[in-house]
């Protein structure tokens, strides 16, 4: 599992468990950013996919023949 879809998956845990303990349904606005974030990483997961950047490894050089 990426650490995208472990966000996810939390919080939907998050949420299931919110409205079994406290008795709170998400109302409209949080649904809405939620699905804000989720849309957002989606896209950034693509375009970072698509061009096949990786900024960990060009910041953090390397030697490995050493």
């Amino acid at each position: 599992m990426t650490d995208n879809v472990k966000a996810i998956v939390l919080a939907l845990i998050a949420s299931f468990f919110g409205f079994l303990i406290f008795n709170e349904i998400p109302d409209v606005w949080t649904i809405i950013g939620g699905l804000i974030i989720f849309s957002s990483i989606l896209i950034i997961t693509y375009r970072e996919n698509y061009l096949k950047k990786d900024i960990a490894k060009k910041s953090i050089q390397l030697n490995l023949n050493s």
